[in-house]
């Protein structure tokens, strides 16, 4: 009998041990929990900071880069309104003048290219004038290029007369 209520009482022990431990292991449980949960708070919390501040750094320096080129186009258009400024205001009509040399050359090569080809062929050349639209500042040089031309073939029919 002894030996039983002995028994009885241990296995009382035992099953009240066990209940402790499952209690135990039941709060360590939670409390495991509860740390992993913190822990996965303050790291979602510091990944968000972490993103909102690369994103504040990346709009920071996207805004930089359209301040720096706002200025870089401001700088160009005040140099070129600068050399406007410092432009010769017949520059203009000098370059076409040059333009109207430069075709009359051409014209004057072709022409004598076309005669020496004649010369070689016994033909005799025909004169064409190519087809160029001009401005009035255009053809009135090109009417004074001609009246110059033709006063030297005149010059020099009159000193091949002599």
């Amino acid at each position: 009998r002894e030996r039983r209520a002995e028994e009885e009482r241990r296995r009382a022990e035992e099953e009240k041990l066990r209940e402790m431990q499952a209690a135990q292991d039941a709060f360590w449980a939670s409390k495991l929990e509860e740390e992993r949960k913190m822990r996965e708070r303050s790291v979602s919390d510091a990944e968000r900071k972490s993103k909102s501040l690369e994103e504040d750094k990346r709009r920071m320096a996207e805004k930089a880069r359209e301040e720096k080129a706002r200025a870089e186009e401001e700088e160009r258009t005040r140099m070129r309104e600068e050399e406007r400024a410092r432009e010769d205001p017949h520059e203009g009509e000098i370059l076409k003048e040059a333009q109207v040399d430069d075709l009359h050359e051409r014209e004057r090569d072709w022409q004598i290219t076309e005669e020496e080809s004649a010369r070689v062929a016994r033909v005799q050349p025909q004169r064409t004038v190519p087809d160029v639209s001009a401005s009035t500042f255009v053809s009135e040089q090109q009417r004074k290029s001609d009246e110059i031309a033709r006063l030297k073939k005149e010059q020099e029919d009159r000193l091949r007369a002599l």
